[in-house]
C-alpha cells in the first residue's frame, strides 16, 4: 500500500476537479472490467455544473475498447465528450456519435498502442487508471483488465489512479509491460519478444484460484506445464 506522503490522496470529486475542459484522457481497462468508475462519474457531474453556469466542458476519451457505463453512458449524457476512440458499445455514446455530437475514430484495438506512441491522437493530458494498489516506488497493480493502461501511464502528462481494493493483485509482474512497450516504440525495426525464463511466468493474467470452479482444474493443469518448478 502506498503512503499518503508519497502520492496525494484525493476523493473522486477532487480528482475530477483537476481535469480541465478540453483535456485528453487515457482510460485504462478493457470494456467495463478494469475501467475506472468513480472519477468518470464525478467528471460527468463536473460537466453538468459547468453547463449550469453557462460554460462548456468536454474532454477527449481514449480507451482500450468499450469503457463501460461510467465512461460511455454517464459522460455522454452530460455532454462531456468531444472525441472518442477506439471503440464503444453503449447506446448512449453511439447515439451521440451518430448525431455528430461526438467525433469518433474506429481503430482496430491491436493498432491503438502503436498509433498512440506515434502521436496520431496528440498529447495525452491524464491517464485515469483503476488499480488495486500502487506502491511508493510507483508500481501500479491493475485490477481485472489492462487494456491500453500501460501505454497511457507511459504517455500521459499526469496520472490519476482510482483505487479498487476489492480486487486482488492479479498482475504482480507489471514490469513486463514496460519492457514490451519499449520494444513497441522501435517500429519498424522491432526485435523478437523472448518468451523464456521469468517472462513465461507473467503469461498467467488470472490465477486459477480466481477462475470459476468449472475451469479451475483445467487451468491448474495448464499452469503446471507452463511454469517450471525448481
Amino acid at each position: 500500500m502506498t503512503s499518503r506522503e508519497q502520492f496525494p490522496i484525493r476523493s473522486a470529486e477532487e480528482a475530477a476537479a483537476l481535469i480541465p475542459h478540453g483535456a485528453t484522457l487515457g482510460i485504462g481497462g478493457f470494456t467495463d472490467p478494469g475501467c475506472p468508475h468513480a472519477v468518470p462519474r464525478a467528471l460527468a457531474q463536473r460537466a453538468r455544473e459547468f453547463y449550469e453556469c453557462g460554460k462548456p466542458f468536454q474532454v477527449r476519451i481514449l480507451s482500450g475498447a468499450e469503457a463501460g457505463p461510467a465512461v460511455d453512458v454517464d459522460l455522454p449524457q452530460a455532454d462531456a465528450v468531444s472525441f472518442r476512440m477506439p471503440f464503444q458499445g453503449e447506446k448512449t455514446c453511439r447515439d451521440a456519435i451518430n448525431a455528430a455530437k461526438i467525433d469518433f475514430a474506429d481503430v482496430h484495438l491491436s493498432h491503438c498502442s502503436q498509433q498512440l506512441f506515434e502521436g496520431y491522437f496528440g498529447k495525452i493530458d491524464f491517464a485515469v487508471i483503476e488499480a488495486s494498489d500502487i506502491t511508493d516506488d510507483g508500481k501500479v497493480y491493475f485490477t481485472t483488465a489492462i487494456g491500453n493502461g500501460p501505454t497511457y501511464l507511459r504517455l500521459a502528462e499526469k496520472v490519476v489512479i482510482e483505487i479498487n481494493r476489492i480486487t486482488r493483485r492479479a498482475f504482480e509482474n507489471s514490469a513486463i509491460y514496460s519492457f514490451f512497450l519499449c520494444r513497441l516504440t522501435a517500429s519498424p525495426s522491432r526485435s523478437d519478444t523472448p518468451l523464456t525464463g521469468s517472462v513465461r511466468r507473467t503469461l498467467w493474467l488470472i490465477p486459477p484460484r480466481l477462475l470459476p470452479s468449472s475451469k479451475r482444474m483445467k487451468a491448474a493443469r495448464v499452469n503446471r506445464r507452463a511454469i517450471p518448478t525448481r
